[in-house]
């Protein structure tokens, strides 16, 4: 059996700060490889991220090579929120033509872009509150529907509903309950049998 690699180049649920430290993972036991790249700017982060390890998603989309049995997920609104949407409609524009790249080059790469969900809105500033909203999560979540929709060459794992009714805090990085259900649904994409 090959080796599934899973590329994932942005924050997916909790698992963001173990993969941001290591970028890349593997399982010789599942036969699976995991690699993160961060997006490029802008970070909504606390500790300093070195510049020189960041790219845009369509370039490193045009870098790897793909094939029936690579995984890509792409998960493009958190950092984003502070963004006009016209840069967030041309950089997803450039994204999704890049997969077009991809699928031309590599056919049967598995693409999903995951849509934003709720987050936590107590205990922050109030440029937390101006910036980072459920409005512009949502908004760029409409964005995502709208471009990927009826894109052949992508999957759409659209979470906003799952956040919203879910019982545990609204959180950007949601519980573990939420958290399996994403992975979930992935995995009925990845693996239907």
């Amino acid at each position: 059996m090959a080796t599934v690699p899973v590329y994932i180049f942005f924050v997916l649920c909790h698992l963001v700060f173990f993969i941001v430290v290591l970028k890349s993972a593997s399982n010789t036991e599942w036969n699976v490889a995991a690699h993160f790249q961060f997006h490029h700017v802008p970070i909504v982060k606390q500790l300093p991220y070195p510049f020189f390890n960041l790219s845009y998603a369509a370039d490193q989309l045009d870098a790897i090579q793909g094939g029936p049995n690579t995984v890509v997920v792409l998960s493009l609104w958190a950092h984003f929120t502070a963004e006009p949407l016209d840069m967030i409609r041309s950089r997803l524009h450039a994204i999704r033509h890049a997969i077009h790249r991809l699928q031309r080059r590599d056919p049967g790469t598995h693409v999903f872009i995951r849509t934003g969900n709720t987050r936590e809105h107590t205990g922050h500033s109030l440029i937390y509150y101006l910036l980072g909203s459920d409005w512009l999560a949502y908004q760029i979540t409409e964005e995502i529907r709208g471009i990927f929709r009826e894109d052949p060459d992508v999957v759409v794992l659209d979470f906003w509903d799952m956040t919203v009714c879910q019982w545990g805090r609204d959180n950007v990085h949601p519980d573990q309950t939420v958290v399996d259900n994403e992975l979930n649904m992935l995995l009925s994409h990845v693996c239907p049998k």
